[in-house]
C-alpha cells in the first residue's frame, strides 16, 4: 500500500507541474507578449497550482475508513493517521467479551473485512463497553514466532491486532490488551524459562510503547502467569519457586509497562480459587490497577451449588487482596465450554451456566468486595475446532445482553 500510494504522489506531481507548464500559456491575457504572462497572472497560476497540489495531496492520505481490505494488513503509517486523535474511553463497568480478532493473513493476503464486521457486532448485541484482544505468539529454540509461522517477522501480525484494536476504539469501545506466549513442546529447564520470560520484555515494551500510542484503556503484559508456570510450561516447579517466579516478574513487566503506558495495567489470575489460597496471599499485586480473575466450568460438569460456593469464597479472597493493594478485581475471563458437537442441550445450560454467575455476581455489593468491576466473557466468536465457546447467535447471547443492559454497580473505590 505504501508503494502505492509513493506512486499516486508522483503521478500527481507530474500532473501539477504538467497544469503549471500548460497554465503559463492558458492564463496570458489576449495580445500579451511571447516574453511572458504579467507578474499577477503568475502569481494567480501560482496559487491555483499550489492548490490543486494540496486538494491532490488530501485525496490519497488513506485512513481504515477508506482502507482497501485486498490490499493486505495496512501499514503503520495508515494506522497511525487512522489513530492520531484517540483519546481514552472512561467507562465505570467493563462489559465485554474476546473476540477472534485478526490474525496474520499471510504476505499479500487480503484482510477478512467480514471477521472484522462480526467482531464488532458485539457492541450493539452485547450492550458492551470493552473489546478484549489477545496478541499471542509461539516460543520455539529461544525464539518468538508467529502462531502457524516459520518465520519470526511478527511485524504483520502485529499489525494486523493493532488494527483490530483501532477498528474496536473507532466503533466506541474500550479496548484491552492481553498479551503472551506459550511453548509447544514445553520447557527442559527453569533457565530455559527465564531467559524466555526476560526476552518477553522486549515485547511487552513495544506493546506498551503502541498502547499508549493508540490510547488503548487497558493493558495486561502476561496474562495468567500464574497458570503458566503451574501448569503450561510442563516443568515441575514448587509452590514457593512459583510464587517467586510471579511476584519477580510482575513487578519486572510493571516496571516497562509504567514507564509508557498510562492507561490501566491489568493482569489475570488463572487459578483465583479457593485452594490456592495461600499462593494468592502471598503475591504482590501492588503494581496493577485492576486484578482479573477467571471462573467457568465445562458445561457438561457444571455444579450450580459448587459453583456458587466458590466464586463466593473467591470473591472473599479477592477482596481481603485488593484491599491490601489498593485495587480493584474483577472477572477477566468468563468461560463456560464443552466438546463438540454443539447440541441444543449444551446450548441451553450455557445460557444457565451464565445465569448462575449474573446471579452471584449480583449479590456482591462491588463497594464492599472491591468487585467485580467488570466482567468479560470467553467468547463472542472464537470458533475452536474441538470445543465450543462461542456465543454469538447461542440462547447466551441474549443472556449477557440482558446482564449487561441492566444497572451498573457502584465501582469499588481503587
Amino acid at each position: 500500500m505504501y508503494r502505492k500510494t509513493i506512486v499516486y504522489a508522483s503521478l500527481l506531481m507530474v500532473i501539477v507541474l504538467a497544469g503549471v507548464i500548460v497554465g503559463m500559456d492558458l492564463f496570458r491575457a489576449p495580445g500579451e507578449s511571447e516574453k511572458g504572462p504579467s507578474k499577477e497572472s503568475q502569481q494567480s497560476s501560482e496559487e491555483k497550482a499550489a492548490e490543486t497540489e494540496q486538494s491532490n495531496q488530501t485525496e490519497v492520505l488513506v485512513t481504515l475508513e477508506n482502507y482497501d481490505w485486498s490490499e493486505g494488513v495496512p501499514s503503520w503509517e495508515i494506522l497511525n493517521r487512522t489513530a492520531e486523535n484517540f483519546t481514552r474511553i472512561e467507562i465505570p463497568f467493563l462489559k465485554g467479551a474476546i473476540s477472534a480478532g485478526l490474525f496474520d493473513p499471510g504476505p499479500n493476503q487480503p484482510v477478512n473485512e467480514t471477521a472484522i464486521k462480526e467482531n464488532l457486532l458485539m457492541k450493539q448485541r452485547l450492550n458492551a463497553t470493552v473489546y478484549a484482544a489477545r496478541f499471542i505468539l509461539l516460543y520455539r529454540d529461544g525464539e518468538f514466532y508467529t502462531l502457524g509461522s516459520e518465520t519470526r517477522d511478527i511485524d504483520r501480525y502485529l499489525r494486523a491486532v493493532m488494527t483490530d484494536c483501532i477498528m474496536a476504539k473507532k466503533g466506541g469501545l474500550a479496548v484491552h490488551l492481553d498479551a503472551g506466549f506459550f511453548s509447544e513442546l514445553g520447557f527442559q529447564s527453569v533457565d530455559e524459562l527465564r531467559k524466555a520470560l526476560d526476552n518477553w520484555q522486549m515485547i511487552v515494551r513495544r506493546l506498551a510503547e503502541l498502547s499508549e500510542k493508540y490510547k488503548f484503556e487497558f493493558f495486561n503484559p502476561f496474562g495468567e502467569l500464574d497458570h503458566f508456570l503451574r501448569v503450561d510450561c510442563r516443568l515441575e516447579i514448587s509452590e514457593e519457586d512459583i510464587i517467586k517466579l510471579v511476584n519477580e516478574y510482575h513487578s519486572k513487566y510493571a516496571s516497562t509497562v509504567r514507564s509508557v503506558f498510562k492507561g490501566k495495567l491489568v493482569t489475570q489470575l488463572g487459578d483465583a480459587h479457593p485452594f490456592f489460597r495461600e499462593s494468592l496471599f502471598s503475591y504482590n499485586l501492588s503494581s496493577v490497577d485492576l486484578v482479573g480473575i477467571l471462573v467457568g466450568s465445562k458445561i457438561s460438569l457444571f455444579d450450580d451449588e459448587r459453583f456458587r460456593n466458590d466464586l463466593l469464597e473467591t470473591a472473599g479472597i479477592m477482596r481481603e487482596l485488593c484491599q491490601r493493594w489498593n485495587n480493584s478485581w474483577y472477572i477477566s475471563e468468563a468461560w463456560f465450554y464443552d466438546d463438540k458437537p454443539v447440541t441444543e442441550e449444551k446450548l441451553k445450560k450455557q445460557s444457565e451456566c451464565l445465569e448462575v454467575l449474573f446471579n452471584v455476581i449480583g449479590q456482591l455489593d462491588s463497594s464492599v468486595y472491591r468487585g467485580p468491576v467488570g466482567v468479560l466473557i470467553m467468547d463472542w466468536n472464537l470458533r475452536e475446532e474441538d470445543i465450543f465457546a462461542d456465543v454469538i447467535g447461542r440462547p447466551a447471547e441474549l443472556t449477557i445482553r440482558e446482564f449487561f443492559s441492566s444497572p451498573i454497580w457502584e465501582v469499588a473505590p481503587e
